[in-house]
């Protein structure tokens, strides 16, 4: 309920920005016992970016000194993508089958 006079009262107004806001976006690991370089992502990333500029140089050496480790990440879209799955599968980088057999997208 809006009483006369109120849209212009300070304490009455809430900003909202409707356009969108340019934000960061990085990757990084965790695990119990140390944790990956902050890798800072420009622009949009797509499931080949994802693969030759996060998998590829920055998850494959860190998971390779952690013995047992299972890769988990949440599913958006460049990490389900079928070019992803199939990357998994097909071992594109020569440990890249034996660091993600534990692989897991939930």
């Amino acid at each position: 309920m809006h009483y006369a006079g109120e849209r212009h009262i300070p304490e009455c107004i809430i900003e909202r920005h409707s356009r969108r806001i340019p934000g960061v976006m990085v990757w990084g690991a965790i695990a119990y016992h140390g944790r990956s370089q902050l890798l800072r992502i420009v622009g949009n990333l797509n499931s080949t970016r994802y693969i030759n500029e996060v998998v590829q140089p920055q998850a494959i050496p860190f998971l390779q000194g952690l013995p047992g480790a299972v890769f988990q990440q949440d599913n958006v879209r460049p990490h389900v993508a079928k070019t992803v799955k199939s990357s998994f599968a097909a071992g594109t980088a020569s440990s890249l089958a034996c660091v993600f057999a534990g692989y897991v997208t939930d």
